[in-house]
């Protein structure tokens, strides 16, 4: 019936620490004990923070179900599917994007190895004002293509 064995101990810290984050993993817990500061990690200096803010606000106004997962050397945002990443460039932004294939648009160059193999597309931001309606189109196609 009942085994007369004490119950399994697992002593070993780093055992007990890859199980723990596999389980918040498998729960949607986010992986990294410190996700806050990779932002400022990234956008190190206060110009391309201001940027990235910008560009992340204009990510995030496109709808209310987007989600903001940031990583050690990009930001990617998933829908369903990743469909945007926003990483530093130089002094500015590189804003990528999963858009379909056969996408056409002089501003949007494509993209290779750009935080994962969904982004397919990308385009250089090195100020606000380099923000316009053709980002803002093809941003939104890669939100509803995802």
């Amino acid at each position: 019936m009942f085994s007369k064995e004490p119950p399994l101990q697992l002593k070993d810290n780093n055992c007990l620490s890859l199980i723990s984050k596999t389980l918040q993993q498998a729960q949607g817990i986010k992986q990294y004990e410190n996700i806050s500061s990779f932002a400022e990690s990234i956008f190190d200096n206060a110009e391309t923070m201001r940027l990235f803010k910008f560009v992340k606000d204009r990510i995030l106004s496109i709808g209310t179900d987007i989600t903001e997962q940031p990583c050690q050397t990009y930001i990617p945002y998933y829908r369903k599917n990743q469909f945007s990443v926003v990483t530093k460039h130089r002094n500015g932004i590189l804003l990528g994007m999963n858009l379909p294939e056969g996408y056409a648009n002089d501003a949007i160059e494509t993209s290779k190895n750009l935080g994962s193999e969904r982004i397919n597309a990308q385009v250089y931001i090195q100020s606000k004002e380099d923000w316009n309606s053709t980002i803002e189109t093809a941003l939104k196609t890669a939100y509803k293509n995802n």
